[in-house]
This record gives structure tokens, C-alpha cells and sequence, in this order.
């Protein structure tokens, strides 16, 4: 009887909060949201020490803490969302919180596909970036099917940096932009210098990411409102640099081609054979970026598919039709392909993943292809 009068006594606090909340989120949306935010989900082991709790127990209050926020970004109709949860140098702790965090992961996914009713509903496709082949097997197949049931999926994308460091990702993207040089897919002149001098707002707070709470959220996204006419700017004057540049290429090459470009006036200026020629060439780089970047995709779908029926072949159902829990066991992978396209595909298109970013200035305004806000929370 105590317990319903209590609840009776939440019920209008709680339906004022809900109130609150949905005005909040209607006032953000009258104005500039970002399409694209990505969050560092850093401060779990902080988290555990303040309350004096098992380090794990701090991690697994982090995974919860992203569904909750996955929500929120929903409700604010923010459709990209990047976090980065497990970087490759967190290989370099014990091998004690190493095997837990995997074996967290790899519960906290196998809900996520028992669970699926949410991403089904709302469209969401997953996706991982990072070099899979460090992780468990059993992890990497679980991770291939998440990715290959929700790949048709296009309303929402959840990108996972798992496994992951920028500087493993510029690698990566550098090798496989050498190969494809020395292959003929793709020429020298298509690669464009731009991306890796671009930033993007930045918001730092000192809120522990498992206490991250919705009104810190929308505290970040004011703060990208206010920024949004200096972005605007910022955008218009990078794009007309960027496509001077792109000229200046174009003209290079059509003078090397044999055409009437000196290099030093523009092929938009030498009339309707030299207009011509550049539509002709830009016309060639779409096709060859588009065929390069579907080959690549190509070949990480083939490696999800792979992953997911491991998956189904290695996950057999108890009576009740649930599935059975795999250990964990570390493994060298057979299939070398790792997935951190992110730049890769970046360098190409000209588009960004969102690299995260380490700033002194508490709010940095720069210029990206997307509108993209970090949330970047201390350790």
C-alpha cells in the first residue's frame, strides 16, 4: 500500500518531467540541429571508483547510458550517431579488464539482436568501424550480424569505433589508397587534401559519460545553435577553396592530357571544348570514386555475411528458443580485411566519418561536409 501511494505521488512529477522534456526537444527543433553527432564514451572506470563499484559494472553502466542517449538523439531527429566505444590502445590494460570488457561486449550485443524490435522500427543501420580482426572471434561474428541484418537500413546509421585509433584508421585508408593507385582504380588527381584540415564543433563537460543526463545533452546542442551562423560561414568559404582547387587540377590535368589548359587560366573560362573536357573528367572521377568505394563496401559486406552465418551455424537454441551463451576465445582472424573506411571513403568522396578531435578550447568552430558535433567527456 506504501509502495502504490508512492508511486501515485511520482506519477504527476514524472508526467511533468515527460512535459518538459518534449517542450525542450520542440524548441531545439525549431532551430539548426546537427546531422551528425558522435560521442567519446569516456569516464566508466571514474564512474565505478566514485561509487566504489567493479570497474566492469562502470563499463556496463556505459552501454546503458548509449541506449538512453541513442533515444534521445531520436527524439531530437538527429539521424547519424558515432561513439567510440573501445579504442586499440585499451589492448594495453590488463588482460583481466580486457577479457570483461569483450565479454561485455559481446553480451551487450547478443541483447541488441534478441532485442531488435528498435532498430527494425525505427530503420537503424550498424555499423562498425575499427580493425575487427583483434577482436574474439565469437565478438566478430556477433558484430558481423548485427551489421548484415541492419544493412538495408537507411533512416538512422550507428557507427561503432571498435578497435579503433585514428591513426590506424589514416593508415589503413593510406594503404588502401596506395593499392588502388598501383591497381588503375583510382587516380592521384581524384584524392584531395581538404578533409584532413577540416574541424568541427567540439563541446566539452566534466559529466562522467554514465551520468551524461538529457539536459547535458541539449546544453550541447544550444551551444551548436549559437555556433551554426559561424559554421555557415566557415562552410561557404571552405567550399569555394575547395573548388578553386579542384579547378586548378582539373586544368593540370587537361594540360597534360593535351588540352588547351596553360595552368594558368581556368578551364570554366576557355570555352565550350575546354567545358567539355572538365564535365567529361568530372564525370570520369564520379564513376571511378563510386566503383572504388562500392568494390570496398562490397567486400565488407561479403566479410559480414561470412560473420553472420558463423554466427547462426555456432549459436544453436535451448528448448525455449533462446539463444545459448559462447565463451569468448582470442583468435588470429583468417580474413585480413579491416573495416576502418571511415577516411578511406572520406579521402575519395570528400565526406567525413567524424575523427574525433583533442582540443584545448572548449568550443572549437571549424568546417565539415556534414554538420557534426562532438561531445567529448572527460576521463
Amino acid at each position: 500500500m506504501f509502495d502504490t501511494a508512492l508511486a501515485w505521488l511520482r506519477e504527476p512529477q514524472q508526467q511533468l518531467q515527460a512535459a518538459l522534456r518534449w517542450a525542450a526537444v520542440q524548441t531545439l527543433r525549431a532551430g539548426k540541429l546537427p546531422k551528425h553527432v558522435a560521442f567519446i564514451m569516456d569516464g566508466n572506470r571514474r564512474f565505478a571508483r566514485q561509487r566504489h563499484i567493479a570497474r566492469i559494472a562502470g563499463h556496463s553502466a556505459g552501454f546503458d547510458k548509449l541506449k538512453e542517449t541513442l533515444q534521445w538523439c531520436l527524439d531530437l531527429d538527429i539521424r547519424i550517431v558515432s561513439v567510440y566505444a573501445f579504442s586499440i590502445e585499451n589492448f594495453n590494460r590488463s588482460k583481466e579488464e580486457v577479457d570483461a570488457l569483450m565479454q561485455l561486449a559481446l553480451e551487450k550485443f547478443e541483447t541488441l539482436l534478441d532485442e531488435s524490435e528498435v532498430l527494425h522500427q525505427h530503420q537503424v543501420s550498424v555499423r562498425i568501424v575499427g580493425n575487427m580482426d583483434l577482436l574474439p572471434e565469437a565478438l566478430q561474428r556477433v558484430l558481423g550480424k548485427v551489421v548484415y541484418e541492419t544493412r538495408a537500413y537507411t533512416k538512422a546509421i550507428l557507427n561503432v569505433c571498435f578497435a579503433y585509433t585514428a591513426r590506424d584508421d589514416i593508415t589503413t585508408a593510406a594503404n588502401r589508397i596506395l593499392t588502388a593507385l598501383d591497381e588503375g582504380r583510382i587516380q592521384s588527381w581524384l584524392i584531395s587534401v581538404y578533409l584532413l584540415e577540416y574541424y568541427h564543433p567540439v563541446w566539452f563537460t566534466k559529466v562522467l559519460w554514465p551520468d551524461f543526463g538529457f539536459y547535458d545533452m541539449l546544453e550541447c546542442i544550444v551551444a551548436y545553435q549559437r555556433a551554426a551562423p559561424v559554421v555557415s560561414r566557415l562552410r561557404a568559404q571552405q567550399f569555394a577553396v575547395e573548388q578553386q582547387g579542384l579547378r586548378v587540377r582539373l586544368n593540370a590535368l587537361l594540360a597534360q592530357l593535351g588540352g588547351e589548359g596553360d595552368g594558368r587560366s581556368s578551364p570554366f573560362e576557355a570555352g565550350t571544348r575546354q567545358s567539355e573536357k572538365v564535365a567529361a573528367l568530372e564525370e570520369e572521377q564520379r564513376y571511378r570514386v563510386q566503383t572504388y568505394v562500392r568494390a570496398l563496401r562490397e567486400a565488407a559486406m561479403a566479410r559480414y555475411a561470412t560473420l553472420a552465418a558463423a554466427y547462426d551455424h555456432n549459436r544453436p537454441c535451448d528448448a525455449a528458443g533462446k539463444r545459448e551463451a559462447i565463451p569468448l576465445t582470442r583468435h588470429t582472424a583468417s580474413l585480413s580485411l579491416c573495416l576502418s573506411v571511415s577516411l578511406c571513403l572520406s579521402l575519395s568522396l570528400y565526406v567525413s566519418l567524424s575523427v574525433c578531435l583533442c582540443l584545448t578550447s572548449p568550443l572549437k568552430i571549424a568546417l565539415k561536409h556534414h554538420d557534426i558535433i562532438h561531445f567529448i567527456v572527460y576521463y
